[in-house]
């Protein structure tokens, strides 16, 4: 079975928002995040039959985030994120959509 090894690369991800009180509902944030994506070495191995193909993504878009006023002593973080794809190089392309949340304690 013919194996590919991984290449080493590079992600860079940063988010710039601004946070709003909601008087005693806690916070809202917007804002924007963009990441960099870089393959710096190629993929190897009898998988790699294509060749090394060194890739690299790069995008931008918006990002809302709610931080809750404590409930029962947990604050409760929920934050969705687009992140449409603007340069993309030897890689599948597409929009990428993240939903977290995060209960801290």
């Amino acid at each position: 079975m013919p194996r590919t090894q991984s290449s080493d690369f590079f992600h860079l991800d940063l988010t710039v928002a601004e946070h709003l009180p909601l008087s005693k509902y806690g916070l809202i944030g917007i804002g924007f995040n963009a990441f960099y994506w870089d393959q710096f070495t190629g993929d190897s191995g009898s998988g790699a039959v294509l060749g090394a193909f060194n890739g690299r993504a790069q995008g931008i878009g918006p990002v809302v985030s709610y931080v809750s006023p404590p409930i029962c002593g947990h604050t409760i973080l929920t934050e969705v994120k687009w992140l449409p794809e603007t340069d993309v190089n030897n890689r599948l392309s597409g929009d990428y959509i993240w939903l977290k949340a995060v209960l801290a304690f």
